[in-house]
């Protein structure tokens, strides 16, 4: 053994450096897990106690109140953040694949949607065309309900939040003032998800972090189909909400990782199309 470990100094210290680090590693401290009433963001969603956690794919920006109020982590505190209290985006992989791409069934678009998630103060006025309703929950992806009679489906929505001439609401960031793309209608809502606090979910290409730079979203009156709609739109009250940079930022780093994803199916999907075309 001693003529081994000469022959091969480097790879036994080697081994001798993991052996160390893996008791130090397992004698590593935590701090003490604090009572019930008392945990919050991080005892949930973090490895701070060295136990199991469910991770958060969510990129979080917040007011100072809205952390101390849920027990939020403090390192997402955006005190440039106005005109909501909270708002959190992800990448959504939840819902229906796009099939029969390119002319064959099993050339498929997965779902990757950007989703936003608003979180307002419910004492504000927001441009809303169907005050009488509460709240109510339209993304696809989680029912089996969405393939039953797509037809009667849109139908009984369109009565239920168009009015005649076509409104609706939709939501729409910019980034370093650029124009807007177009309107994403909500997905979901709240409008009393705790006392005095509301949520607006938007999922689509609207709310998508293409680049890095400050922000401003815009909650409106959208799916205009007539001159009398688009006349009252530019008269129309919006609501105006503000995003710091460095939310943007964070939230464009998931983006740009997902979008990598997309590019590549996109090539794979135009290879297979140009190969048919040859045959």
């Amino acid at each position: 053994m001693l003529n081994t470990c000469k022959r091969h100094p480097y790879r036994y210290g080697l081994l001798i450096g993991l052996f160390v680090s893996t008791l130090v590693y397992g004698q590593q401290s935590y701090p003490e897990v604090p009572p019930y009433e008392e945990r919050g963001y991080d005892y949930s969603f973090t490895f701070k106690y060295g136990q199991s956690f469910t991770r958060d794919p969510w990129v979080w920006a917040y007011t100072p109140e809205f952390a101390e109020r849920f027990h939020m982590s403090k390192q997402w505190v955006e005190p440039e953040l106005k005109g909501l209290l909270a708002v959190a985006f992800r990448i959504n992989r939840v819902g229906n694949d796009l099939c029969g791409l390119g002319g064959r069934a099993d050339n498929c678009w997965p779902h990757l949607k950007c989703q936003m998630d608003i979180y307002y103060d419910n004492s504000i006025k927001l441009p809303w065309n169907r005050p009488d309703i509460s709240e109510d929950f339209f993304m696809n992806g989680i029912s089996s309900t969405e393939f039953v009679d797509v037809r009667l489906q849109n139908k009984l929505w369109k009565e239920k939040y168009l009015d005649g001439d076509g409104t609706g609401v939709g939501f729409s960031i910019s980034i370093n003032d650029k124009k807007i793309k177009p309107f994403s209608k909500v997905t979901y809502y709240k409008h009393q998800l705790f006392p005095g606090v509301g949520l607006i979910g938007v999922q689509g290409a609207s709310v998508c972090p293409y680049e890095v730079g400050p922000a401003t979203g815009t909650i409106m009156e959208s799916l205009i189909v007539s001159k009398e709609a688009k006349e009252r739109f530019t008269k129309s009250y919006k609501h105006r909400v503000y995003f710091p940079e460095s939310f943007i930022r964070r939230a464009h780093e998931v983006y740009a990782r997902d979008d990598q994803q997309n590019k590549a199916i996109k090539q794979h999907l135009l290879q297979d199309f140009l190969n048919k075309q040859k045959n």
